[in-house]
């Protein structure tokens, strides 16, 4: 047997000495069991590590064997340089807290024709205010109708169009009827 020494960082130390171990119990001659001098004299034959072990040691000592073959191999493979730490990012100050906004009021708009007749427009929107609710749900009406005329050609404007009521919010109309049937 070659005796080879390997000095192994940390917990692979302890490899060289289990396979040198290892590997002088596998190289321990059997000993004949049926031509021993000593079982005829009747003494007791001298202790055998081997012989002790039952039949296919062998194999399980070449397989330990590997595997301290490849802890040494491992621990001799150069260890990988560690990644320096990223610093810790400083603490942001805390942002105050945002005034909450008031939420603006929804209105809807029922707009019809100035002279009460035709089609009646139905619109619902955000506004400051009743006035401003008038004014753009009248303005809506306008855009709505005049979409199909080019240029200024539309006969819709603030003074044509007049606003019938106005609604606080969004209503759910589930029956309109403003011709008698």
């Amino acid at each position: 047997m070659i005796a080879t020494t390997i000095d192994l960082p940390g917990p692979y130390a302890a490899a060289s000495e289990l396979f040198a171990a290892l590997q002088e119990i596998a190289d321990t001659p059997k000993r004949e069991e049926s031509g021993s001098s000593d079982r005829q004299s009747g003494q007791d034959p001298e202790p055998d590590i081997e012989a002790a072990i039952d039949h296919g040691t062998t194999a399980r000592l070449d397989a330990l064997i590997d595997k301290a073959r490849a802890a040494i191999a491992l621990a001799s493979i150069p260890s990988i340089p560690s990644i320096p730490s990223i610093p810790s990012i400083p603490s942001i100050p805390s942002i105050p807290s945002i005034p909450s906004i008031p939420s603006i009021p929804r209105f809807t708009v029922f707009c019809q024709e100035a002279g009460g007749s035709g089609t009646i427009h139905i619109d619902t929107h955000e506004a400051a205010d009743l006035e401003s609710a008038i004014l753009t749900g009248k303005q809506r009406c306008i855009d709505d109708w005049s979409s199909g005329y080019k240029g200024g050609e539309s006969p819709w404007n603030m003074a044509s169009v007049h606003c019938l009521g106005v609604a606080a919010g969004d209503v759910d109309i589930l029956h309109w009827s403003d011709q008698p049937q």
